[in-house]
């Protein structure tokens, strides 16, 4: 065999590495399988308003492609900001997918769709559309608060911009709606200054509980004014639009509150040993304190972590007088132990004590205050 000349031995090299590098790139793992059901929004909200309505078309997706885009379609109630809106996290997939527009920066809605890309980390090329509508809501009942915000610059108390945990609006329905916002504990009620976001022309406020809110004529500024919220005083606000006149229901009542109102003198009580032979009730064990800025009452107890487990030989009990308890008051939690039915030993039990509003007439208002708790240990002799 004749040798190979030069030119033809460096095209024969060439070749073989083009060969062997095609080789290895076929050999290389396949792209990641990217499953675009997970890339949902299964739901959409604003910063400055809780919506009215909402209805959410998911896209269409064939053979990992998307066919047609997604909608959601949302209806808030009249805002000041007219549709220039800040969209905020919601329960999407964000760890495997980003979302462009980002959430959390303020879009223009008014009169067209802004089209939302969730595009997965793995594969950019695999990505899913949602086209969002948001409209405001034809003649609402009542003109609503958007927002409600003690900003730290007009509050030098507080470490950062404090929003409503909550905002339920008025319905004929429901009756008065109500704003619950939680400031950090310590901090004082009598002097705070609300900034209030809302889609109507005028805000009244009153705290005069003793006549009817809306017959008040006291305009709130835009600016904002110092309240004393301090319990026992009451703040209530409504909105109008143009010449509209309220409804004897159609405003809100302000609670300014801590989100932990029950304070635990001691998380973690050791009891007095208790002989074997009967129930015995052990009383004052424990003391909770009113530390908020409401009257409260004891919404249930509920006991977890039994030791040993299952065994529920300790069970905590207490309750509030008729009027509630009020700021600064406390109440005493006691214990029984039953030592007739569990043989001698160490037990232990963490009760959670739930509080709530006393004077609340909506339920949801228990659900944002947080449960104290205290852990109880006990020995039964022989």
């Amino acid at each position: 065999m004749k040798a190979l000349t030069p030119i033809f031995r460096v095209a024969y090299t060439f070749a073989f590495f083009v060969f062997l590098f095609g080789c290895e790139e076929d050999a290389s793992e396949p792209a990641p399988e990217v499953d675009l059901a997970l890339a949902r929004f299964a739901d959409f909200q604003v910063a400055e308003t809780p919506y009215v309505d909402i209805a959410i078309t998911h896209p269409v997706v064939q053979n990992g492609q998307e066919i047609f885009p997604g909608r959601i379609n949302l209806v808030v109630p009249r805002v000041s900001a007219r549709l220039r809106l800040t969209p905020k996290a919601t329960n999407a997939n964000l760890e495997k997918f980003t979302v462009s527009p980002r959430l959390g920066e303020v879009q223009d809605f008014a009169g067209q769709p802004v089209v939302y890309t969730l595009t997965s980390e793995l594969d950019p090329r695999k990505k899913v559309r949602y086209e969002v509508t948001i409209t405001e809501a034809e003649n609402p009942a009542y003109s609503q608060i958007a927002t409600f915000t003690f900003e730290q610059a007009k509050n030098p108390g507080l470490p950062a911009n404090v929003e409503a945990a909550r905002i339920v609006h008025p319905s004929p329905e429901k009756g008065p709606g109500s704003i619950y916002v939680f400031v950090p504990v310590g901090t004082p009620f009598t002097n705070l200054t609300a900034t209030i976001g809302h889609g109507g022309d005028q805000l009244f406020y009153s705290q005069d509980p003793s006549s009817p809110v809306v017959n008040s004529t006291s305009r709130y500024p835009e600016a904002g004014m110092s309240i004393d919220y301090a319990y026992p005083r009451q703040f209530f606000v409504f909105v109008k639009n143009g010449s509209e006149t309220g409804t004897s229901t159609g405003y809100y009542r302000v609670i300014v509150d801590v989100r932990n109102p029950f304070k635990v003198e001691q998380p973690d009580i050791t009891t007095a040993h208790v002989t074997k032979g009967a129930i015995r009730t052990l009383s004052g064990v424990a003391q909770i304190t009113n530390q908020g800025n409401q009257a409260l009452s004891l919404a249930g107890i509920s006991h977890t972590n039994y030791v040993p487990a299952n065994l529920t030989a300790l069970r905590a009990f207490g309750g509030t007088q008729v009027g509630g308890l009020l700021p600064g008051e406390s109440m005493a939690v006691n214990l029984t132990v039953d030592a007739s039915t569990y043989p001698p030993g160490t037990y232990q039990t963490t009760a959670s004590f739930s509080p709530k509003y006393k004077d609340d007439v909506n339920p949801e208002a228990g659900t944002l205050l947080e449960k104290a708790n205290i852990r109880f240990t006990t020995t039964i002799l022989d």
